[in-house]
């Protein structure tokens, strides 16, 4: 009797061991997230901010409550209409600047995501609070969606562990 009570004894112990050494690495892969594709994201966070923030200050000005798609071409962004959407001369250096493989946005709101492409395999997501984004998204439209934090406000997102 007294060596099952040790077994338990020794087994609860383990159990809350393992719990508190488990349960702060689940919290950090799940505000991390999985490995980072851009290397030098940090070199560059200041440009991709200017660009987000442009985007977003614009959606702003449209007094829409829908999601704006723009293209990025070169060192313009438009509609799909084809309108430009007026940028001053510092965001379109910081346009011009970004990454060529980020060339479709969505702009919200709450957020702004610089898609590579239609396809949204792989973006850069700006928001105050980019985790409750990311869940909305996963929820809605895209439960596979992987994600890296690199910074407070900019997590990759997409689909490129594949």
């Amino acid at each position: 009797m007294n060596a099952l009570k040790g077994l338990l004894v020794i087994l609860a112990l383990i159990l809350i061991v393992a719990i508190l050494v488990l349960l702060p690495v689940g919290i950090y892969h799940y505000v991390v997230g999985g490995e980072a594709e851009m290397e030098d994201f940090d070199d560059h966070a200041q440009v991709y901010e200017q660009v987000a923030e442009a985007a977003m200050a614009y959606y702003e000005s449209t007094e829409t409550a829908e999601r704006l798609t723009l293209f990025r071409q070169e060192d313009r962004l438009t509609l799909k209409s084809g309108e430009e959407i007026p940028l001053t001369e510092d965001q379109r250096q910081a346009l011009g600047e970004i990454s060529g493989r980020l060339n479709y946005l969505w702009v919200e709101e709450d957020y702004v995501i610089l898609w590579g492409d239609e396809t949204k395999k792989y973006g850069l997501l700006y928001a105050d609070s980019p985790l409750s984004v990311i869940g909305d998204i996963r929820e809605e439209w895209y439960s596979g969606m992987e994600y890296h934090r690199l910074n407070g406000d900019w997590y990759e997102i997409g689909n490129w562990g594949i």
